[in-house]
């Protein structure tokens, strides 16, 4: 089955490992871009990065010469939303062990707000990408799950990809740590649930069926634009693609510059499953 952008009014993209490194952009990113700007194809980020909003990501990227101005969503902008909707409660309060821009989603939200170390119970306990996170973080959240706070983490992401390919520890290392020490349920806030998909699809104004998701992920990126009914191309970087894969993409292209490149030249044989 081959596939082409053309026949979509929108793209969704991934940012870490996807578009870019943290560092810089994947070869490849820019041309694309451009060229469906050109093509009048809305674009829209998707990310599980819990450290950035949709603004923060765009101007990130615009910093390293991404044009087109893509819209934004990251699962830091939908934290606090999503709470509201699993707890049914809208002065809820939770406390957040993360970035000062989950603190501020969640209180835009119209929930309360409290820090990993202040005394006392909240409802709900919301893990995310922290760089502050200690063995004594970790002793604090086991102590609070301990208690009955309802445990919520922003993504279960384990790594995405840097610079050179190197791993960079994602929330769903801080989580397994947490686990380990306390195994519990929990609830995800981002991909491969539905919610920042549906956030994207608004955004674009576009139905699932005019849509296409592009990322490195198959068990988040993938998976999760499949279970909503939104095609997706699993961008393999040369990776072959596992026999029993966690999602199955529409489509699986190499990289970026290819998929530019079959844009531009409306190659259909050229992205292929």
């Amino acid at each position: 089955m081959d596939l082409d952008l053309h026949d979509y009014a929108a793209c969704l993209f991934d940012l870490d490992g996807t578009l870019w490194t943290g560092s810089g952009l994947y070869d490849g990113a820019c041309d694309l871009m451009r060229a469906l700007t050109a093509a009048e194809t809305r674009c829209v980020i998707v990310s599980n990065n819990s450290v950035l909003t949709g603004e923060r990501a765009r101007a990130a990227l615009a910093r390293h010469g991404l044009g087109g101005d893509p819209l934004a969503v990251t699962v830091t902008d939908v934290a606090g939303e999503y709470i509201r909707k699993v707890v049914g409660n809208g002065t809820a309060r939770v406390r957040v062990a993360g970035v000062a821009a989950l603190t501020e989603a969640c209180r835009a939200a119209g929930l309360r707000t409290m820090g990993l170390r202040e005394p006392g119970r909240a409802d709900v306990l919301l893990l995310g990408l922290h760089d502050s996170f200690t063995y004594g973080s970790l002793e604090r959240l086991a102590v609070c799950v301990e208690q009955g706070e309802r445990l919520v983490v922003t993504n279960e992401d384990p790594w995405h990809p840097g610079p050179n390919g190197t791993k960079v520890p994602e929330t769903g290392a801080l989580l397994a740590a947490l686990l380990t020490v306390y195994p519990c349920d929990y609830l995800t806030v981002g991909k491969p649930g539905p919610l920042l998909f549906d956030r994207a699809l608004a955004l674009a104004g576009v139905g699932a069926s005019e849509a296409v998701m592009i990322g490195d992920s198959l068990s988040t990126d993938v998976a999760g634009a499949r279970s909503v009914g939104i095609d997706a191309i699993w961008i393999s970087f040369g990776r072959p693609l596992p026999e029993h894969p966690d999602g199955e993409p529409t489509a699986v292209c190499g990289s970026l510059s290819e998929l530019a490149l079959a844009f531009e030249t409306r190659d259909r044989a050229s992205v292929q499953l």
